[in-house]
C-alpha cells in the first residue's frame, strides 16, 4: 500500500511537472529568449521533501540540454513544507537553497523573463487550511522579493487529490 501511494505521488508530481511545464512555456513564449533560450524554473514541493526543476527550451520550445549535462536540472531538499506547519517564514526558506541553485543555473539575463511555478501536495493537505494557505502565502513571499525570476502569485498554489490522481497513467 505505501509503495502504491508512493508510485500515486510521482506520477502526480510528474503531471504538475508536465502541466506546469505547458504553462510556464506558455507564459516564456511571449517573452524574448535569451541567446535562443527560454528557461523554466518548476518546484514539486511534496510531503518528504521540496524539488526544483530547471528547463531550458529552444526557439522551437525544443529541450536544450543544461549546462551540457542533461535536459533537466533537479535538487532536493528535506523535509517537505508540512514539516514546518508552525512556521510559515521557515518553511519558505528551507526552499531558499533551491532557489539560489535555480538562479545559478539560469543566465542572469534570462532569469527576468524566466517564469517560476510551484505546486504543493499531499503533505501540506494533510495540515490545516489555515497553516497550508499562510505557508504558500511566504513561499509566494520569498518568490516575489528573493528572485528576478518572473512570477505571478497564482504560480504557488496546493494541487488538490483528484489533479494529483486524474492522470495515473503519467509515468
Amino acid at each position: 500500500m505505501a509503495m502504491a501511494m508512493a508510485m500515486h505521488r510521482r506520477t502526480a508530481m510528474k503531471l504538475f511537472i508536465f502541466l506546469a511545464l505547458i504553462s510556464l512555456i506558455n507564459a516564456a513564449a511571449q517573452e524574448t529568449s535569451y541567446k535562443g533560450r527560454r528557461y523554466a524554473v518548476v518546484f514539486d514541493a511534496g510531503s518528504t521533501g521540496s524539488r526544483v526543476h530547471v528547463y531550458c527550451f529552444g526557439d522551437n520550445m525544443e529541450l536544450i540540454p543544461i549546462n551540457g549535462v542533461g535536459i533537466e536540472f533537479a535538487k532536493k531538499v528535506k523535509p517537505g513544507l508540512s514539516a514546518y506547519a508552525d512556521n510559515p517564514e521557515e518553511a519558505a526558506n528551507s526552499l531558499k537553497e533551491l532557489l539560489q541553485s535555480a538562479v545559478e543555473v539560469v543566465p542572469e539575463a534570462a532569469r527576468p523573463v524566466t517564469p517560476v511555478r510551484l505546486g504543493a501536495t499531499a503533505g501540506l493537505r494533510q495540515i490545516s487550511e489555515v497553516k497550508a494557505d499562510k505557508i504558500l502565502a511566504a513561499v509566494r513571499k520569498l518568490f516575489s522579493h528573493n528572485t528576478t525570476f518572473k512570477f505571478e502569485e497564482g504560480w504557488v498554489s496546493l494541487l488538490e487529490g483528484n489533479q494529483e490522481g486524474a492522470f495515473m497513467w503519467v509515468r
